[in-house]
């Protein structure tokens, strides 16, 4: 095990950093995730119509 010296002050700081962070990222990638997903969304109903439109 690799033991560091620190207060216990200092490691809550350091997971309170490490949270906020993490929470920042998820947020992120949730609203990545939804612009991929209404992206995905729009495409489809592209493709949709130009296949109807192409059928006799």
């Amino acid at each position: 095990p690799l033991l560091i010296k620190t207060t216990k002050a200092d490691s809550e700081a350091d997971l309170k950093d490490s949270l906020e962070m993490l929470e920042l990222r998820k947020k992120t990638i949730e609203k990545q995730e939804k612009r991929i997903t209404s992206k995905l969304e729009e495409l489809q109903a592209n493709l949709q119509s130009a296949m109807q439109q192409m059928q006799p």
